[in-house]
């Protein structure tokens, strides 16, 4: 047996040897590749034909191809978006097919465009956590998906979280969101003495919410309901009165 058909035999058996192969043919490149998909970690600047090799075995095989070709990457990322991970500065179409084929793939890109964004949520609305620059378009998306769904949990709080990943609402999405479902009290950052208001009136235990209620608040609250003061850690001494009193109208 001659040393090409060592080698050769050698790395059939073992594929990632070809790493110490100098100037290995074309040839024995693809039966590295063909026999194991990780071998082409080790060819330096593979043909795409070689690329294309690994990827049918396993789309993983991205992760070992330093500079793979467009053509590679899409088939990678339509076939597995969050593959998009292992592509070093994709381009918007790189991008696009990776979010539509699954948007949370989104977070792995950086700066995402406003196209990008919109075709992520479009595919799958939670997404939205993953996006620091969002759009004004985008959070409208977000923000009307929100506003559709009807579904309650057992707590009687909307299953769509989704607003709550929207970066800096505005002050009427804040007041929609609220009017819809008073829980999203707990996921607003500063809320207006205005919004917590609201939110009393329409439940008066989202006080529990609210951190150091002003006794206006508390005296709101449970005017509204008198169980609403097992949810104020420190009510007033009106606060006690008004409770007390209530209870023995009631009584």
């Amino acid at each position: 047996m001659s040393y090409e058909q060592k080698v050769w035999e050698t790395i059939r058996r073992n594929p990632t040897l070809i790493k110490f192969v100098e100037n290995p043919s074309e040839k024995l490149k693809k039966l590295a590749v063909s026999r194991n998909y990780v071998s082409i970690k080790y060819i330096d600047g593979p043909s795409e034909e070689l690329q294309l090799m690994a990827i049918s075995t396993n789309c993983m095989a991205i992760a070992y191809i330093s500079n793979p070709t467009e053509k590679v990457q899409f088939i990678v990322v339509k076939t597995k978006g969050d593959l998009i991970k292992h592509i070093k500065n994709p381009s918007e179409k790189i991008q696009l097919a990776a979010v539509k084929r699954t948007g949370r793939a989104i977070r792995y890109i950086k700066k995402p465009s406003e196209e990008v964004q919109l075709a992520a949520i479009n595919s799958t609305i939670d997404s939205i956590k993953y996006i620091k620059n969002q759009t004004r378009r985008v959070k409208k998306m977000v923000f009307d998906y929100f506003l559709k769904d009807e579904r309650i949990n057992p707590f009687g709080m909307s299953i769509n979280a989704n607003f709550t990943h929207i970066k800096n609402p505005s002050k009427r999405m804040k007041f929609i969101a609220i009017n819809k479902n008073p829980y999203m009290l707990q996921h607003i950052k500063n809320p207006s003495l205005e919004l917590q208001k609201k939110a009393i009136k329409l439940l008066p235990k989202t006080i529990q919410y609210i951190e150091n209620p002003s006794e206006e608040l508390q005296l709101m609250a449970v005017s509204e309901n008198p169980e609403a003061i097992f949810c104020i850690k420190n009510p007033t001494n009106r606060v006690k009165d008004l409770f007390i009193e209530s209870e023995n109208a009631n009584s």
